[in-house]
């Protein structure tokens, strides 16, 4: 059985026009796609997931320094701020 046929089989009658309706046609295509196409959204993933990764740990390693910085220096933090004693 073809993809398209079980989706016309499971099909509820959702109003294209609203909100809802629209969501659930988008979910119901990319489904439809995730199950015909499973190595395309797997290596999607590995790839996309993987660059993530990378980006989070780069820019932890970029801001840990300024972190460091203002924990080891608190005078320098608030330097633009007027200090009333």
């Amino acid at each position: 059985m073809a993809p398209e046929e079980r989706l016309e089989g499971n099909r509820q009658t959702a109003n294209p026009s609203s909100a809802a309706g629209w969501i659930e046609e988008q979910y119901r295509k990319v489904k439809t796609n995730a199950e015909t196409y499973p190595y395309v959204w797997g290596s999607y993933i590995v790839v996309y997931g993987g660059f993530g990764l990378w980006m989070g740990y780069r820019w932890r390693n970029f801001v840990r320094p300024k972190i460091e910085f203002e924990l080891f220096n608190p005078d320098s933090a608030n330097s633009f701020k007027l200090k009333i004693h």
